[in-house]
């Protein structure tokens, strides 16, 4: 499958942005080769602009011991009462953290566009049938 990506954001369209989280999804994809586990993270979250996407490889030391845990992080950005703008969301989830990069890339792109959301649910399929986690929060 080929996709096609849109122009990012730039740096002071995404400061300006303000964005409310409905509900997110993580797809964790073990990555196998030359004799190392990786991990593909694959974040999916529904926003007030539309659906966006983002994805981190995570080295085997990196791996969480409970993905669940480790995903409840992004708990405290969920269903907010009103939209928030990127320092808020950069300071619940520890500006250095994988969990703010998985969330900035996200940001760093929109999926406003009609394309795109056939696009990510087309993704979400694959992944849901690859993945040895999938966690939902709403």
């Amino acid at each position: 499958m080929s996709l096609q990506m849109i122009k990012p954001l730039s740096v002071p369209e995404i400061q300006l942005l303000m964005v409310r989280v409905r509900n997110m999804e993580l797809f964790i994809v073990p990555l196998k080769g030359n004799g190392n586990i990786r991990y593909e993270v694959n974040l999916f979250l529904m926003t007030s602009i539309g659906p966006l996407t983002s994805m981190l490889i995570l080295e085997a030391q990196e791996k969480p011991a409970d993905w669940v845990t480790w995903a409840y992080c992004f708990q405290k950005i969920i269903n907010s009462n009103e939209p928030h703008d990127v320092c808020w969301f950069t300071h619940q989830l520890c500006e250095n953290s994988f969990h703010n990069q998985l969330f900035c890339s996200a940001l760093m792109q929109s999926s406003w566009m009609t394309k795109q959301k056939r696009i990510h649910s087309e993704k979400r399929e694959i992944l849901l049938e690859n993945a040895i986690n999938y966690i939902s929060l709403f």
